[in-house]
């Protein structure tokens, strides 16, 4: 019998600014939100 193993996307996605409080972990946040809703594994 074989096993299938479900494969997914895989992205690298990166979020940078010298400012802080520019809002990018809340960014990244809902970022890897949506994406993970859409099963897009995230490194």
């Amino acid at each position: 019998m074989a096993v299938s193993k479900k494969r997914s996307k895989q992205v690298r996605l990166m979020i940078a600014s010298n400012a802080g409080g520019s809002g990018k972990t809340t960014a990244a946040v809902h970022i890897a939100y949506e994406l993970g809703k859409e099963d897009v594994a995230l490194q």
